[in-house]
């Protein structure tokens, strides 16, 4: 019985191992800038990217958000400008860049700001 039992957990860890998409995201630390406050909104902004997308999530806002990813240098490379009504998610493709070090601003009723590495 205990031989069926390590066999069994074996197969379902080697099938939950195996199942997962090789695709893996990578959490952002985004920081609210605090020299830019603007109202009590209570949203939640949160980041993440892999190797095709930049995943920007905003919750309880209502308004425009301005979504700005800048090189090294501090040239930006891609601009979003969207009215969000609660809620939204943003893609925003990263393929086409080089590798290297950018930082993403995100403008709603605060300003964010998180740095990550391609």
């Amino acid at each position: 019985m205990k031989t069926f039992l390590i066999c069994f957990a074996f197969f379902l860890l080697a099938g939950t191992a195996l199942a997962q998409d090789s695709t893996s995201t990578a959490k952002i630390d985004i920081k609210i800038d605090p020299l830019r406050p603007k109202s009590l909104i209570v949203e939640i902004v949160t980041a993440e990217y892999d190797n095709q997308y930049f995943y920007v999530n905003i919750l309880n806002f209502t308004g425009t958000a301005f979504i700005v990813i800048k090189n090294a240098v501090g040239e930006s490379v891609s601009k979003i400008k969207a009215g969000i009504t609660n809620a939204a998610t943003f893609y925003i493709p990263i393929d086409n860049l080089p590798s290297g070090e950018y930082t993403i601003f995100i403008t709603t009723a605060y300003r964010y700001y998180g740095v990550f590495l391609l």
